[in-house]
């Protein structure tokens, strides 16, 4: 289920590139038409930087967009597995769980999944959704000590190093077609265990 529902969201989203692209380009273009469309751009007589500034900001839609994409994709697994979480929540040192930010120091997580209601960390298990890794995921280790546990989710297959570090600090990490281990998880695996935590702990939604 969970391959499928990713795969519809990357369905869709190819879909509004290829519209928003129809719209702008008004494919079939004759050359004079595409030139007028990369070159048409008032300070840049010659050419000279719009082409490339589209080209980046062409990218970095496409960067965000599969970043939000993939979170998406997690609210979603969630929601359907019955599973209750609290998202894009400020958490400051003690562990207090904020709705908005608060004035003491604090860090923003992406999901928390509760044992129990509780406006605190301790009996609850926080979720990291990282499209990609590269240096971000050390960010919400500041939590690891003050929740039952801190699970790492990517739709990217990490190299073996990666995950060394990662696990090495008691983490779980959750990507497609993991092998298996006590800290290296599928998203069914994650689905199950998660919702067998929440169902244990008598979690109810007031």
């Amino acid at each position: 289920m969970e391959a499928i529902v990713w795969e519809e969201l990357k369905k869709k989203e190819l879909m509004r590139a290829f519209e928003f692209c129809q719209t702008i380009l008004k494919s079939p273009l004759t050359f004079e038409e595409f030139e007028t469309v990369w070159y048409d751009e008032h300070n840049d007589k010659n050419g000279l930087k719009h082409l490339s500034n589209m080209c980046m900001s062409i990218f970095q839609a496409r960067k965000a967009s599969a970043g939000n994409s993939f979170e998406k994709y997690v609210e979603l697994i969630l929601t359907k597995a019955n599973i209750h979480i609290l998202k894009q929540k400020h958490v400051d040192d003690s562990g207090k769980i904020y709705s908005k930010k608060p004035t003491t120091s604090s860090h923003k997580v992406d999901y928390i999944i509760q044992y129990v209601l509780s406006d605190n960390i301790s009996d609850s298990v926080i979720i990291s959704a990282k499209k990609t890794f590269r240096e971000r995921w050390r960010q919400d280790l500041c939590h690891i000590d003050k929740c039952k546990k801190l699970i790492y989710l990517t739709n990217e297959t990490p190299n073996d190093t990666l995950i060394d570090s990662i696990v090495g600090y008691n983490t779980i990490i959750v990507f497609p077609e993991a092998t298996l281990t006590s800290n290296i998880w599928t998203f069914d695996e994650f689905i199950s265990r998660m919702k067998q935590f929440q169902q244990t702990g008598g979690y109810s939604i007031a």
